[in-house]
């Protein structure tokens, strides 16, 4: 038979409550009463001026975040490289990805800082589409360790022991299904190291959005993602009232704004994979504005200056007027590739 309510007395209950972890379902099977029964003795005891919470405030993982929220950055003169949605499998270098590298080296001692801004992983085992027939996926661990290469030599050729270049790394949504899914089909792993995102890129700061000048009338804001659909820069910048730039879309392009506040821009980062790769398989060959590439944000005195990009066509990198990586035929043998 149950236990009766009243008949718990009080140090029994404020024991037991220490005892399991403040959860108040735990408690009342302890006890062996109702769930109900608890949170009215509860409520008797907070009349009486004795407070029983429900979870601890300071081991709660709801007072933590996965990821830092934002990190404020200063920049007044010098040039931000922003690269996205790279989706990286083993193979060899796309085309957008070897102009990132190639751009960046060519920039020298002016690149201050490489924000790799989301979707680098692709996760294509945890993620939530189901494989098209057999196609072979990649494990966790080779595009991990393609991830890491990768973004290694990014930093390399920003050459960081000589120019202090800082790398930063905003976290997309695929990187978010890397801890998810260990989070929920095999929580008990949680504290094992290795596991989480950010021991796997050590020279990376992870967050979840940079600000650039945040203190400055011309603030710039960095994130994976925020507005979608075929006017995201115009909504983002045009709502958050400052320049704002993105990844997630796939979309590559920048788009001006100006009112009272001043000249600002929405920029979109396009992706460094190639759009018709195989990870976009479930796209089935369909038309997309997709396109590979990157962006380049110059700052003079601490103001931004018209963004930059580099964008890829038909095999072709495209960087101020000149062709920086040239795989147009590879471009056209890919056309006509069968399984």
């Amino acid at each position: 038979m149950a236990a009766r309510k009243d008949t718990i007395p009080d140090d029994v209950l404020i024991s037991a409550w220490e005892r399991c972890n403040f959860s108040p379902a735990a408690v009342a099977r302890e006890l062996g009463t109702s769930e109900r029964n608890i949170y009215s003795r509860r409520n008797t005891l907070i009349a009486k001026g004795i407070d029983l919470p429900t979870v601890k405030a300071s081991t709660s993982p709801i007072s933590r975040s996965t990821y830092k929220k934002v990190i404020n950055c200063e920049m007044r003169d010098g040039v931000v490289v922003v690269g996205s949605d790279a989706h990286i499998w083993p193979g060899p270098d796309t085309t957008a990805l070897k102009a990132l590298l190639l751009v960046t080296a060519d920039l020298g001692k002016a690149v201050r800082m490489l924000i790799a801004n989301g979707d680098w992983l692709d996760g294509a085992s945890t993620n939530r589409h189901d494989p098209f027939g057999w196609q072979h996926r990649p494990t966790v661990k080779e595009e991990l360790d393609c991830v890491s290469d990768a973004m290694h030599r990014w930093r390399m050729a920003a050459k960081p022991a000589r120019t202090g270049v800082r790398s930063i790394y905003t976290v997309g949504n695929h990187e978010t299904n890397f801890e998810r899914r260990l989070a929920t089909q095999v929580p008990m792993y949680e504290g094992v190291p290795g596991l989480r995102l950010a021991e796997q890129f050590p020279e990376w700061d992870l967050t979840w959005s940079c600000w650039l000048n945040r203190a400055s009338k011309h603030p710039v804001m960095v994130k994976h993602r925020q507005a979608n659909g075929v006017h995201a820069a115009y909504n983002n910048t045009l709502k958050s009232g400052v320049s704002m730039v993105t990844g997630h879309t796939h979309v590559l392009e920048v788009k001006p704004w100006g009112d009272y506040r001043g000249r600002r821009w929405g920029v979109q980062t396009g992706c460094l994979a190639d759009p018709t790769g195989p990870q976009f398989e479930y796209a089935e060959n369909g038309y997309t504005p997709a396109c590979a590439g990157f962006a380049v944000l110059t700052f003079k005195d601490g103001r931004l200056l018209p963004p930059e990009i580099c964008e890829v066509i038909e095999g072709r990198a495209m960087w101020r007027g000149q062709v920086v990586v040239d795989d147009h035929a590879e471009y056209l043998a890919e056309q006509e590739t069968t399984p």
